[in-house]
């Protein structure tokens, strides 16, 4: 196993556990998956059709409510039907 294979391995197994540890759930939305047209980034005169992919839009006070401030990165654990959404950790110097 990789150096950056063990790196997301930790990150995944944390973020489970970070679920696991959640003692209460502030609030449930649902929202929509919309699409989005991705063009293709090869210089050639003949570019194939943009690609339709998946887009996810959050928006609002129960953002902020649930900890997510404005010009903060965030980490996106990806599992099979599932995102895990969190503020990403301070990195110090």
């Amino acid at each position: 196993m990789t150096n950056t294979e063990k790196t997301k391995h930790a990150e995944a197994k944390d973020a489970i556990s970070a679920t696991k540890r959640t003692p209460k759930i502030l609030t449930v939305r649902h929202v929509k998956t919309y699409s989005f047209y991705r063009a293709s980034r090869c210089p050639s005169i003949f570019r194939p059709r943009p690609k339709e992919l998946p887009q996810i839009r959050l928006s609002g006070n129960w953002l902020q409510n649930a900890g997510f401030t404005i010009d903060r990165n965030l980490t996106i654990t990806v599992m099979k039907n599932m995102l895990i959404i969190r503020p990403a950790k301070e990195i110090e110097n």
